[in-house]
């Protein structure tokens, strides 16, 4: 263990000198990831405290706090590094980490998660060796709209993620009248919670409604695996991330991100 310390001193002294900006590179996170895992509680809060340059994407964040022994201790890590995460608009992930852990703990958790606030500097895209078909279809003039994947029997029991076995309605509420008598939903599954991971779209459903509507809502539930497969008539994705557009006109008019616990069957 004492040598164990020694070289992760020097790690901090290289990181703390180095002045990085930007969350660390996959090599050098597998690093710290290591090094977290054999080490006791208390000595990774203070490791993490003198890591003040390094920032961590939501992602990296959860792997961090799950090399934790002690829920208490996990939300002590969590209350180091939570100024320092990047991508803020997806701070809601992190409570993966504490899904196991004592309720109170929890508690505490959501509350600094709840806290977390955006940061101003902009982070480096990722590159991918091998890009994804990207769908970003055009987004502008609607931007009070929102859909909404609406929880109406929650059988998985997650407190943000979707299980297969949940039942669902879809809402949609726009900011003005409909104007057409059709509307689609389109579904794309994403290497990650950032949307230039995203696929174009494997299931596109229409929607007849009335022109003068300003929004609707589906008439009866349906389980998350009926809604991704569309019913049994295509495969589900081998991915847990998938992206919800609602399409008038070619124009993208709402959009919502969730993530899908598949263990929940």
């Amino acid at each position: 263990m004492n040598f164990l310390n020694k070289i992760f001193k020097l790690y901090i002294l290289f990181f703390v000198f180095s002045h990085i900006i930007y969350s660390m590179e996959n090599r050098t996170f597998s690093v710290l990831l290591k090094s977290l895992k054999n080490t006791y509680d208390g000595d990774k809060i203070k490791y993490l405290r003198n890591l003040s340059s390094e920032t961590y994407t939501c992602d990296q964040a959860i792997k961090i706090l799950k090399t934790f022994n002690y829920s208490g201790d996990r939300v002590k890590g969590l209350a180091v590094i939570s100024n320092r995460i990047e991508d803020t608009q997806n701070k809601g992930i992190i409570a993966e980490a504490f899904e196991n852990d004592y309720s109170g703990d929890q508690a505490k958790a959501y509350k600094i998660i709840n806290n977390i606030q955006s940061n101003n500097f902009s982070p480096p895209k990722a590159k991918f060796q091998h890009p994804p078909k990207k769908f970003t279809p055009p987004d502008n003039s609607r931007s009070n709209s929102s859909i909404q994947l609406e929880k109406i029997v929650n059988k998985c029991g997650f407190w943000l993620d979707y299980g297969l076995r949940d039942e669902v309605k879809f809402n949609f509420k726009g900011n003005n009248e409909i104007g057409t008598s059709n509307l689609y939903l389109w579904i794309s599954y994403c290497a990650t919670m950032e949307e230039n991971t995203c696929r174009s779209p494997y299931i596109k459903k229409r929607y007849d409604v009335y022109p003068n509507w300003t929004g609707f809502q589906d008439t009866e539930s349906s389980t998350v695996y009926q809604i991704l497969t569309d019913n049994g008539n295509v495969q589900l994705p081998d991915y847990s991330i998938f992206n919800f557009a609602i399409i008038i006109k070619d124009e993208l008019i709402a959009k919502q991100m969730i993530k899908v616990d598949k263990t929940c069957r």
